[in-house]
């Protein structure tokens, strides 16, 4: 079974960009404008695309992203989450699997961790149980 996504859409601008560009370019994309482009950027979540495989999803987010825009991407069929206010999901949605990225920007833990058994794991060598070679071929007569 392949993953399918819908694509929604808020009116929601990147940090840092201009709304009245982000929506010139958003128009241009979706070759929308008038009444009907202020529909996208009235502050409701709207599904702009729907059923789409990971790759598709991807395209079309990295193509708002460079217009300025932020898009939800949500598994096929459901809903996107509701952003409390003031704070939005549509840049950083949380993944289905539950899994949760770390803020752009925020202190990763670089130290090592200790462990109990100071070794380290190697690939299995020759004389110890694991080790199975493979059958070696032997040339048609």
């Amino acid at each position: 079974m392949q993953n399918r996504f819908d694509i929604y859409f808020s009116g929601e601008v990147l940090e840092g960009r201009d709304s009245q560009e982000v929506k010139a370019a958003v128009g241009k994309l979706s070759r929308l404008s008038g009444a009907r482009l202020d529909t996208l950027f009235s502050g409701q979540t709207r599904r702009i695309k729907k059923d789409l495989n990971v790759e598709q999803a991807g395209h079309f987010r990295e193509v708002f992203r460079k217009a300025g825009a932020a898009v939800q991407i949500v598994p096929a069929g459901q809903k996107p989450p509701v952003a409390p206010a003031g704070k939005s999901t549509a840049t950083q949605p949380e993944p289905p699997s539950g899994l949760k990225l770390a803020p752009i920007g925020a202190e990763l833990n670089t130290e090592p961790r200790e462990v109990e058994n100071d070794t380290v794991a190697q690939s299995p060598q020759p004389g110890t149980r694991s080790y199975r070679p493979r059958p070696r071929r032997q040339a048609p007569s």
